[in-house]
């Protein structure tokens, strides 16, 4: 669960990838992006804000980065 602010941490196995980072609710809903950025590879580090996002609801953070593809799961308090 968070309150707004969280890190999200991954590790890139591609020598410069664009990143970028979406956020959807429960219905599917796109509700924040944020812009593409170029990242190395090696660890990462991405702070995310989602102070602005309604309370009490499910969320899928999206994380995509060429080959790279995850979905996190997370609760809004």
């Amino acid at each position: 669960p968070t309150n707004g602010e969280l890190n999200l941490e991954f590790h890139l196995n591609d020598p410069v990838v664009q990143v970028n980072v979406r956020v959807y609710n429960m219905q599917g809903s796109l509700i924040q992006s944020s812009s593409s950025r170029y990242l190395s590879q090696g660890m990462q580090l991405i702070p995310l804000d989602l102070s602005e996002i309604s309370a009490n609801q499910m969320l899928f953070i999206v994380v995509s980065a060429g080959k790279f593809h995850e979905t996190v799961k997370v609760v809004k308090q």
